[in-house]
């Protein structure tokens, strides 16, 4: 099984090994400026387990200044050997409304987008669209001016958005609310399986509660419910979104 959107550094330490134990043989935890140091150690200390995207959620955008951004970046840069991608990056414009404040995320993401270049990393996407602007058609307009690999993590885009990013070759995460998500399954429905990974975004986003209490290993419970709709065997789905996992991630 392979977790491809979590944040170990908000869980015990004892999940890692937990993970083990569970035949959670994969995760990529995602960092942000505030949590790269921790998440750096527990991808050193787990190598054989752990992978780390390193970026700046557009929510956080906000809390840092510009000199701040710029050590961030210099920083993943300085450790670039233990990143395997750039992200979660993009636009939100679910919390980000102000429109001076929207460009300022733009600014930064297209940072990042410069940054994953240079460094040759895939790129792990942040899209959510508001009440009064989608941010897809503005994340899809700015990276087609690149060349690399996409993953939109927990995808909440429309029929239209998941025609144009299939068509393009970006992956797609599926997240574990698809436990308990009509809209979610039915995006898993139109997802073919080479395009498909398997996320948790633990400890947020738990299949049966509202609790922190999300973990790495319950993507199994995602991969039930993907089998159920796709008429597979589980173990097939969960092979195969390891299998995607890994070459997005050139693991």
């Amino acid at each position: 099984m392979f977790d491809v959107h979590c944040h170990l550094e908000y869980m015990p330490n004892e999940v890692i090994e937990e993970c083990r134990n569970l035949n959670c043989n994969a995760m990529t935890s995602v960092a942000n400026p505030s949590d790269f140091d921790r998440s750096l150690i527990l991808r050193q200390e787990n190598s054989d387990t752990v992978f780390l995207s390193a970026g700046i959620h557009p929510t956080h955008v906000l809390e840092h200044s510009e000199a701040e951004i710029l050590s961030y970046i210099k920083k993943i840069k300085q450790n670039e050997k233990y990143i395997s991608a750039i992200g979660e990056i993009g636009l939100d414009y679910w919390h980000v409304t102000d429109k001076t404040n929207q460009e300022l995320t733009e600014k930064v993401f297209k940072q990042f987008l410069d940054l994953a270049e240079e460094l040759k990393k895939p790129v792990v996407l942040h899209v959510r669209s508001g009440l009064s602007r989608d941010a897809f058609h503005r994340v899809f307009e700015i990276i087609g001016n690149y060349n690399m690999s996409f993953l939109i993590h927990f995808f909440s885009g429309k029929n239209e958005e998941l025609k144009h990013a299939l068509e393009h070759g970006y992956m797609i995460s599926i997240n574990t609310v698809v436990c308990k998500s009509k809209s979610l399954k039915y995006i898993a429905k139109k997802i073919p399986m080479e395009h498909m990974v398997l996320e948790t975004d633990s400890p947020w986003a738990d299949p049966e509660s509202n609790e922190l209490i999300n973990r790495p290993w319950k993507i199994e419970k995602s991969a039930e419910i993907v089998a159920m709709i796709k008429k597979l065997p589980k173990n097939q789905v969960l092979e195969a979104t390891e299998k995607n996992a890994r070459r997005f991630f050139d693991e």
